[in-house]
């Protein structure tokens, strides 16, 4: 493989270079958002505190008992008439 200026990442991984690509390719990010991602990816979904706080928005079966809005996708119910 030839070598430009910079070394790429399947070049590092493959030559065993990591360090040298991070050299290279350094950055600054945000640490904090960061964890907080790696941490939703790992565990499969977002944290305890965010999870508690969507389901408070979701709806209620007691709250929605009365709702008529709601639309059954055509074809998808049990009594449909051909």
């Amino acid at each position: 493989m030839a070598r430009g200026r910079y070394l790429s990442l399947d070049e590092a991984r493959k030559r065993g270079q990591l360090d040298q690509f991070c050299k290279e390719h350094s950055s600054k990010g945000d640490m904090e958002l960061w964890n907080r991602l790696f941490v939703a990816m790992s565990h499969g979904g977002p944290p305890d505190s965010i999870r508690k706080a969507r389901a408070s928005k979701t709806s209620s079966q007691a709250r929605d008992a009365d709702c008529t809005e709601t639309r059954t996708r055509r074809g998808t119910s049990e009594d449909v008439s051909r």
